[in-house]
């Protein structure tokens, strides 16, 4: 009897240790279970990250480079626009000048003179250049640059005369071809085309007054 309640005892040892021993394992098992979901929720997170940054970069990039080509557009845009305003001008010692290159409309001397009139002029107001070419019966209209720009055509070449052929246009002179081209003009409520073409020999111009 004895030998029977101490081997039933050892038997329930032995089950208690296993039991001990399984659930150490599972518990190594779960916690082993949680390491591992952690490392993988932080690799995704890490993942997500540098997409997140990557993303970021290359839309501060794109953002560089629209402001780049938005200021090189707009630099572009005023050369244009200053070109079109009148294309014989270019810089010399920080001030524009007309360039002889470029121009069949005036002699040497007449440009040298022309130069010198731009600077001289254009210390005169809006007001003042409109009386000028009033004077003259020229076009009044314009910014200060052009009105400046027609009155002192005006003074080196003379004053431009109406057009011989609709009688009514101012005609227009493009120094750079050494042409003048006639728009027509405006009759009451109607516009009268024109588009004439002269050459600088057939429309001699009349002499200017100050």
């Amino acid at each position: 009897m004895p030998n029977l309640r101490a081997s039933t005892k050892s038997k329930k040892n032995y089950q208690e240790s296993e039991e001990e021993n399984e659930d150490e394992i599972e518990g190594e098992s779960e916690d082993e279970g949680v390491s591992k979901k952690s490392k993988k929720i932080k690799k995704t997170a890490k993942k997500k990250d540098t997409k997140k940054s990557t993303k970021d970069d290359k839309k501060k990039e794109a953002t560089k480079g629209k402001k780049k080509t938005k200021k090189k557009d707009e630099s572009d845009e005023e050369k244009v626009d200053e070109e079109e305003e009148n294309p014989l001008l270019k810089k010399k010692g920080g001030k524009k000048q007309a360039d002889s290159g470029k121009l069949k409309g005036y002699t040497a001397e007449q440009l040298k003179k022309y130069n010198e009139l731009l600077e001289e002029l254009n210390k005169h107001s809006i007001n003042e250049l409109k009386e000028m070419l009033r004077k003259n019966d020229q076009t009044m209209s314009g910014t200060k640059k052009e009105l400046v720009q027609r009155v002192a055509d005006g003074k080196v070449l003379g004053k431009i005369p109406r057009c011989p052929r609709c009688a009514g246009g101012r005609p227009k002179f493009d120094a750079k071809t050494g042409m003048y081209k006639c728009p027509g003009y405006r009759d009451d409520e109607d516009f009268k085309f024109c588009n004439k073409k002269y050459t600088m020999e057939e429309l001699p111009r009349e002499e200017w007054v100050d």
